[in-house]
């Protein structure tokens, strides 16, 4: 399953957080929450390079399988009901 348009979970996430403020629990997620995790980053590793000798051992894409081999070995929690 996909997940939604950047912008629909953003309306949604204003929508929980107002219906948990009616209701005085918290929100299942925040509008702040998907605008971070939705926000490109990109980042310059020239100074750790420089300044502390800083040498990959692998790169991006096998770090990114490596974790995401980890994660799926991992029991899955229960999930919420």
């Amino acid at each position: 399953m996909n997940a939604p348009p950047a912008w629909l979970a953003v309306a949604l996430a204003g929508v929980a957080e107002a219906a948990a403020r009616l209701s005085g629990t918290k929100p299942v997620f925040k509008r702040a929450e998907i605008r971070r995790s939705t926000r490109r980053a990109d980042f310059d590793g020239s100074k750790a390079r420089k300044e502390l000798g800083f040498t990959a051992k692998v790169t991006l894409e096998e770090g990114m399988r490596a974790v995401a081999r980890w994660l799926h070995s991992q029991e899955q929690p229960p999930r919420r009901q």
